[in-house]
């Protein structure tokens, strides 16, 4: 009896113990996240991207729930997709963040997909939708 009190006491013990160890690693985890994501990211040793709290310079221009981005690097746009009801489907911004202009079409319903084609001669934005009953795809000629 005494034999199987005993057992039972180191058994609760280690659960204890492995419970402490399993807390504390939890939080250290989540503090190391959090603080690596106020900085900056890094891959061996060297940063890979820095978040920019500043871009873009007015963000209520997002008044949709933003699913995509596409990026032309040779005119300096940046296109941020959107979906929602009565918001344009298409922020574009410079890659400064300042906004240059909006669209708003109503053939999108429910868009899921954004690609910027041919960014050096005749640059088009695609979008794939899922909205009226199936998959379609529109092509955006940028301006």
């Amino acid at each position: 009896m005494r034999r199987r009190s005993c057992c039972a006491l180191i058994a609760v013990g280690m659960a204890i113990l492995l419970f402490i160890i399993f807390i504390c690693g939890s939080i250290s985890s989540r503090v190391s996240v959090a603080s690596r994501s106020q900085s900056e990211f890094r891959g061996s040793g060297r940063a890979l991207y820095k978040l920019d709290i500043s871009w873009p310079k007015k963000p209520e221009y997002f008044t949709g729930q933003v699913f995509g981005v596409a990026v032309n690097h040779l005119a300096g746009l940046v296109y941020v997709a959107q979906r929602g009801d009565n918001v344009p489907k298409v922020l574009v911004f410079s890659t400064d963040g300042d906004f240059l202009q909006a669209w708003n079409t109503s053939s999108l319903e429910m868009p899921h997909g954004i690609f910027l084609a041919n960014a050096s001669a005749d640059p088009t934005v695609w979008i794939t939708d899922v909205g009226n009953g199936g998959l379609s795809l529109h092509r955006c000629v940028s301006v």
